[in-house]
């Protein structure tokens, strides 16, 4: 009996019509005329064919023997229990999406990523929108001026449901044109690796109703647009023979947008941003009266040297940076037990000051 075949290679639904295509070998038509003669020698030839085919055919598990013209016989049909036997011992099972994806990324970034890692992006996690299928038509990246590609939707998906999703009634009307500023063109400058991701994850964020970003292949691609320059040129087109591997129908999912944001990281990123920020730790000193602009370059420069403000650390840092007469008057009755209570003391102690020194 022939079946269909779905894409997970089980047999579904039968296909009796397909008989009327079969053709019948000249053995075939003389076993109806003399079954009784040759019946024994067409079995015997069978076995000796299929021994000798088995003999001279490759290792390999997958292939299958082609039909020999001269022993298409009327073989019974065989029940569907068997062929799934059968079929489950030779059968390799295909690999998934994200190995696949995995592959294609390690064949095209080899140069610049080691294989066999898992994309680990920066902190704050993915983007919302889009875990969807792509934007029709197989729109292309767009333009300079930050328009969407392509033409009709994908599905809704990821950490902010777009309209319609599930749960979410769909917005009537909703103006789907982009809005906001995209990203300032990258150009390898490492201390703006950052603000850069920064800018990009927020344009997403603010058009995540767009139909055409909800594509993380599209998202990706946008991103390459504003990665320019000589030095970042054969990054960019190897990542981009990277998304060319993939299928927009299969194989557009949050993985490759983690791709995208690993590579960058690793390629971009300034390594050494974390040693330079305690060194600045260590030489900010408070210049009379400014104690606003005092604690947000602490604040700024703890948060990249991976400083916790509850750490005992973090205030003797602050307290190392006030004049001596300020840590004096900060320090006067014992020391604030939080870093909040601290930073407000300093701020009234310089105030304070000030008032004194407008008064004299």
């Amino acid at each position: 009996m022939w079946h269909q075949i779905s894409k997970e290679f089980t047999l579904t639904n039968a296909a009796p019509t397909i008989h009327d295509y079969d053709e019948q070998s000249s053995a075939s038509k003389e076993k109806g005329k003399s079954l009784t003669d040759t019946e024994d020698d067409i079995d015997e030839s069978l076995q000796k064919a299929i021994d000798q085919s088995i003999r001279e055919s490759p290792l390999a598990p997958n292939a299958v023997l082609p039909p020999r013209k001269g022993l298409l016989l009327n073989i019974p049909d065989m029940s569907t229990t068997t062929v799934l036997t059968e079929t489950v011992g030779f059968t390799a099972a295909a690999p998934s999406k994200e190995e696949r994806i995995k592959r294609a990324f390690g064949k095209a970034m080899k140069k610049y990523d080691p294989p066999g890692q898992p994309p680990a992006g920066p902190s704050g996690g993915g983007l919302p929108g889009g875990g969807g299928g792509p934007p029709g038509g197989g729109g292309g990246p767009p333009g300079g001026g930050g328009g969407p590609p392509g033409g009709g939707g994908g599905s809704p998906g990821g950490a902010v449901p777009p309209a319609g999703g599930a749960g979410q009634p769909a917005v009537p009307n909703q103006d789907v044109r982009p809005h906001g500023s995209p990203p300032a063109t990258f150009h390898r400058d490492r201390a703006l690796a950052d603000n850069f991701l920064n800018e990009l994850k927020l344009y997403f964020r603010l058009n995540w109703v767009v139909p055409a970003y909800q594509s993380h292949i599209t998202q990706a691609t946008f991103a390459l647009t504003y990665i320019k320059g000589e030095q970042v040129a054969g990054w960019v087109r190897d990542f981009g023979k990277f998304l060319d591997t993939l299928d927009p129908l299969y194989d557009d999912g949050i993985i490759v947008w983690e791709h995208f944001l690993n590579s960058f990281c690793k390629r971009f990123q300034d390594s050494t941003k974390e040693n330079r920020a305690r060194n600045n730790l260590e030489k900010l000193r408070l210049r009379l009266p400014l104690i606003d602009e005092y604690t947000s370059k602490f604040e700024e420069l703890a948060r990249q040297a991976g400083y916790l403000a509850g750490n005992p650390e973090t205030r003797q840092l602050f307290l190392h940076g006030l004049p001596q007469h300020i840590l004096e008057e900060v320090m006067r009755g014992g020391a604030p037990p939080t870093y909040q209570e601290l930073k407000q003391r300093a701020v009234d102690v310089v105030r304070a000051c000030q008032m004194i020194n407008n008064i004299v």
